[in-house]
């Protein structure tokens, strides 16, 4: 009797969909890290006493003097911290006044402050923050500051635009600006009285806006001189029409952040060499180089099924949807569309971002 199996490999997120023409590039993942600081502050002066603390379980001491000083055992705290070999590669001990300050020398690399003597207050002035890990068919968004860097295309990395209108004042004028959203405008108008001001216009200018736009889109307030513009989604971008000569324009916040689709750089392919957390998890580490699709058809995983020809938008997390919501900002067409559903868990995806 004849059998059959079958060999085909599940789909999983990340991997490549197909043979087709596909473009890879390297990435190094710089998520944002931040840098440790902590500070000890001496409260209380007490001679031939012994202040003790412990930095990743390693006890640091400094005996005080017949004759000391708040300032003398802080700086006698930096130094004994800064003399034990163990800890000080992790941060620099420098003190100011009644305090020793823990900086850490490389950022995303932390420490365990315990055990402060009771003489004495600890505070962690600034949390260390890693590079956040990024798992495989993800969003990745560039790092405007080095093209040769990417992050987690989450809210966080993102940020919302907003660009101000001043009025030009002028009698007896219509008044009207429009707010182009997802391929929409939306316009608004007013007419200024025979004695306008700033602050008629934009009281009556702002509601009407707000009334024509949809919901979780574009917000606009005013302080009686301006309003101003504000994407209620980070990196969905907005543009604005409106008259010169009746209004001045100036850019608050628009960077390759505020659009997705100029930040957009691809999405994470599946590396199995990669790094396998805790929790069996195999991902990107932060600071790691990280393969990302540029052009090409990918499996992402998908909360429904999906249809050639659905919208593409992106989580808070970096994963992909064809539903709107409050929080994500949707892919142009030409830059990342739906080819098909695998499962009701899992798509493929049409990607051309940007090089």
């Amino acid at each position: 009797m004849q059998r059959s199996y079958n060999t085909m490999v599940p789909a999983r997120a990340g991997q490549l969909a197909d043979a087709g023409y596909c473009d890879t590039h390297t990435l190094i993942n710089e998520d944002p890290l931040t840098g440790q600081v902590d500070t000890i502050t001496t409260d209380t002066n007490t001679n031939v006493h012994t202040y003790t603390f412990k930095c990743e379980g390693v006890t640091i001491s400094y005996l005080s003097d017949a004759s000391a000083s708040v300032a003398e055992i802080a700086a006698g705290l930096a130094a004994a911290f800064n003399a034990e070999p163990l800890v000080n590669g992790l941060a620099e001990a420098t003190y100011t006044a009644t305090t020793t300050v823990f900086t850490a020398r490389v950022a995303g690399v932390g420490w365990t402050l315990s055990d402060v003597d009771a003489k004495c207050t600890l505070v962690n002035t600034t949390a260390n923050d890693e590079s956040d890990p990024i798992g495989f068919g993800l969003a990745v968004v560039s790092d405007s500051a080095n093209d040769g860097y990417g992050k987690l295309g989450k809210t966080a990395n993102l940020a919302y635009k907003a660009v101000t209108l001043t009025p030009v004042l002028a009698n007896t004028t219509v008044y009207n600006v429009g707010v182009t959203f997802r391929g929409t405008t939306y316009w608004a108008d007013i007419t200024s009285d025979a004695d306008a001001t700033a602050k008629e216009i934009c009281d009556a200018m702002t509601p009407a806006l707000n009334a024509s736009l949809p919901a979780a889109s574009v917000i606009v307030t005013d302080d009686d001189a301006a309003m101003t513009l504000t994407a209620e989604i980070a990196g969905e971008p907005f543009e604005i029409t409106y008259d010169t000569a009746l209004w001045t324009y100036a850019a608050v916040t628009v960077t390759e952040a505020t659009d997705i689709n100029r930040a957009f750089r691809g999405v994470s392919v599946r590396d199995s060499k990669q790094v396998t957390d805790a929790t069996g998890v195999t991902q990107y580490a932060g600071g790691s180089a990280m393969g990302v699709l540029k052009k090409g058809r990918i499996v992402v995983d998908t909360p429904s099924v999906v249809t050639h020809g659905d919208a593409v938008y992106v989580t808070a997390t970096g994963t992909f949807t064809p539903t709107a919501a409050s929080t994500t900002p949707k892919l142009d067409s030409s830059v990342a569309a739906w080819v098909k559903s695998l499962s009701a868990s899992l798509g493929v995806l049409q990607i051309n971002a940007r090089g």
